[in-house]
């Protein structure tokens, strides 16, 4: 169960902040007091804790082999990502309908609020948000068009598979955003959530602390910043993506990792960092254990000259590394990327 956010005047953006978290675990009933619309809205885009127990990552090859020889996810920096814009698109966007807001009378006070935290978003171009992608769907020509040249294949992990928190943690997997008006409600939303806290402290109170009104904003401006880590063009949502996200400013238990990529060094981290000891170990029901083995249900590989061979290749890989051979299978599906 979640600890309570403390009951001191001012805090109540924690309310705010802690909402999903807390609707998530303590109480499967916690968005009863929500319209059907909005609830439908909240369980697909605000709380962190997806019903899919399989999701599948497109890689290369030369991507698998990185995965599996690290035993772990690779995490990256969102600067880095090919969509980078949509990031800055949604706060351009958020900036804008939260300066709108803060000209409303009905708003009050919470106004400052609104163009503090509107200026906090455009000021913080690009966040330390670390990032990994992966689809609701497997074998799917759409992102076999994206890997084929490459020699493509898909990994499936099954996150019901026991230990799978350690590389998986539920809090940290978000669906992507696609639409533009799912950004703007995903930006109203936590606005109502956030006004509807600070209503609530006025009205027990009549009045805040002056530290309290930086704290909303700063709050908001942080959760919002979460957000456009997985805002997409709506070109690409066939692909369903959910993504891993990680905070660089949670207590990560490893030093930043880099990696070269094309014209880059990017800063990334292991999904495990964020579980794992620094001795890369983890105490579980009060046994301390090496690091799992990552879930790996299944790895397709995709249409490609020389596909069996390949298969075959991977087939060895799995086992030298102690994964089950036999989850290796290729795709059949009549795309030729050669």
């Amino acid at each position: 169960m979640a600890t309570s956010p403390p009951n001191v005047p001012g805090s109540g953006y924690l309310n705010a902040e802690w909402w999903p978290i807390r609707v998530g675990e303590e109480n499967a009933n916690g968005t009863a007091e929500l319209s059907p619309l909005v609830k439908q809205f909240v369980k697909k885009y605000v709380l962190r804790f997806p019903e899919e127990n399989k999701l599948f990552h497109y890689t290369t090859i030369s991507g698998l082999f990185g995965i599996i020889e690290a035993n772990d996810i690779y995490v990256s920096h969102v600067r880095y990502l090919n969509d980078i814009s949509e990031v800055t698109h949604g706060q351009e966007l958020a900036a804008n309908a939260l300066r709108k807001m803060a000209t409303k009378p009905r708003f009050g006070g919470f106004s400052k609020i609104l163009e503090h935290a509107a200026g906090l978003i455009l000021k913080n171009v690009v966040k330390d948000y670390f990032v990994a992608s992966f689809s609701r769907v497997g074998n799917d020509l759409t992102q076999w068009r994206s890997y084929g040249k490459e020699s493509g294949v898909c990994i499936e992990f099954d996150l019901s598979a026991p230990h799978s928190f350690v590389h998986f943690h539920a809090g940290s997997l978000a669906r992507a955003v696609y639409r533009s008006g799912d950004k703007l409600r995903l930006t109203l939303f936590w606005v109502q959530r956030y006004l509807a806290e600070y209503r609530a402290e006025l009205n027990r109170s009549h009045s805040l602390p002056d530290w309290a009104h930086e704290a909303y904003a700063k709050s908001l401006t942080r959760k919002l910043e979460y957000e456009f880590s997985r805002f997409k063009h709506d070109c690409f949502s066939s692909e369903q993506e959910i993504r891993l996200i990680i905070s660089g400013d949670e207590p990560i238990h490893r030093p930043r990792r880099y990696r070269t990529s094309g014209r880059f060094i990017i800063p990334y981290y292991h999904a495990s960092d964020t579980t794992l000891r620094e001795d890369g170990t983890i105490c579980i029901d009060g046994t301390v254990i090496e690091c799992p083995k990552l879930p790996v249900a299944s790895v397709t590989v995709g249409p490609m000259q020389n596909q069996s061979l390949c298969a075959q290749s991977v087939q060895e890989f799995l086992a030298a590394r102690g994964y089950n051979p036999n989850v290796v299978r290729t795709s059949e599906l009549p795309y030729q990327s050669y």
